[in-house]
């Protein structure tokens, strides 16, 4: 996802945001922050235009995304950047829930890569229902006209966790760290 954003909107630098606590995953962290902050960084080596910001780690507690982003705008000189928030057609879907939603679409633009054929149609059926007509049509304009990015940390975690290979779903560095560290092998394989 950071890579097709980084194409289309020819953005210099990606930062990955790993967060503390997911306000949406609370029940179910399946990684320590420690590990989610090396993920990232292995990540980041393999682009030279991705960078991790670990800022919410640093926070601690819940990591709300519109907390960060006042954050980093409070740490900005003038003019303000534009910020692009980068997320999954899944999240698009569940933005009315996340906290202050409605300021956070009017503070940065959320740029939403599909995560499967026809993202586009739901989004224009199903935004309407939950933002108001111009926050729904802005939306949906900003969802990225690529392929579908159909990999998911719920399909890595299962698949380790039934013994898998997810070498098709992330670089090798990342499959070796999660081997060595046996992340995600205790868990049910329904989860």
């Amino acid at each position: 996802m950071a890579r097709a954003a980084h194409q289309r909107l020819g953005l210099p630098r990606v930062d990955l945001l790993p967060a503390h606590c997911s306000p949406h995953k609370q029940e179910l962290q399946p990684t320590s922050p420690a590990h989610r902050r090396a993920l990232a960084d292995l990540l980041a080596q393999e682009e030279p235009w991705l960078r991790v910001d670990d800022r919410e780690l640093r926070r601690r507690g819940i990591s709300y995304t519109i907390d960060t982003v006042e954050e980093i705008l409070a740490s900005e000189s003038s003019p303000k950047p534009r910020l692009y928030l980068v997320i999954g057609s899944d999240n698009l879907f569940e933005l009315h829930r996340w906290h202050r939603a409605e300021e956070l679409v009017r503070r940065v633009q959320i740029v939403t890569i599909p995560r499967l054929e026809g993202d586009v149609d739901r989004a224009r059926t199903e935004l309407p229902r939950v933002f108001p007509g111009p926050v729904a049509d802005l939306l949906v304009s900003q969802i990225l006209d690529v392929a579908p990015v159909d990999v998911s940390s719920t399909e890595v975690r299962q698949r380790v966790a039934r013994g898998r290979s997810i070498d098709d779903l992330v670089p090798e560095s990342i499959a070796r760290y999660i081997d060595a560290h046996a992340l995600y092998k205790r868990q049910r394989p329904s989860d």
